[in-house]
Formats: C-alpha cells, sequence, structure tokens
C-alpha cells in the first residue's frame, strides 16, 4: 500500500519537539509560528501517546494523521516560499 508507518519516540524526538514549540513562541510572522505550533504537536502527539501507553493501532494512527499534517504544512510552506519571491522579485 505505502511505506510503513513507525511510530518510535527517541530523545531526538523530544528534541524536536522542544525546539519547535520554543520556535513557535519566538517567532513573529504568523504563518511561521502556527507552522512551528504544529510541528511541535506533531512530535508532542508521539511523545504523549508513548507516555500514555497507548495501543499500537492507537499510535500508528497518529502518526497517519500527523503524516497528513506534515504534508500539509510541507504545501504551506512551499506556496508560502513562492509568495514571497513573487513579492520580492522582480520581472527582468
Amino acid at each position: 500500500m505505502g511505506t510503513p508507518v513507525k511510530v518510535p519516540v527517541t530523545w531526538q524526538t523530544v528534541l524536536i519537539c522542544v525546539a519547535f514549540i520554543l520556535l513557535a513562541l519566538q517567532v513573529k510572522e504568523r504563518v511561521s509560528r502556527a507552522l512551528c505550533a504544529l510541528l511541535g504537536v506533531t512530535f508532542g502527539s508521539r511523545i504523549l501517546l508513548a507516555m500514555a501507553h497507548a495501543s499500537l493501532d492507537t499510535r500508528i494512527l497518529n502518526a497517519q494523521i500527523m503524516r497528513v499534517v506534515e504534508t500539509a504544512i510541507l504545501a504551506t510552506v512551499c506556496l508560502e516560499t513562492v509568495y514571497w519571491l513573487m513579492k520580492r522579485l522582480k520581472r527582468i
């Protein structure tokens, strides 16, 4: 069907979650702040489900949902980059 969904929680997951949450608190631009907060939530949900000893099915479903969220974030970043370039670059 597709690539298998893995749901490991390592020390790197915790570090990335904290980094995105701190970045969301410090960034002034609204879109960037929202994207960083969403990424913090995606990693945070993995950590919370692992701490709550959720079943593997629940963790896999969460990973699939968060994969969709991460794809939407990537698409938004791409669109924002194109918008930023169009706004700042002049036609030659």
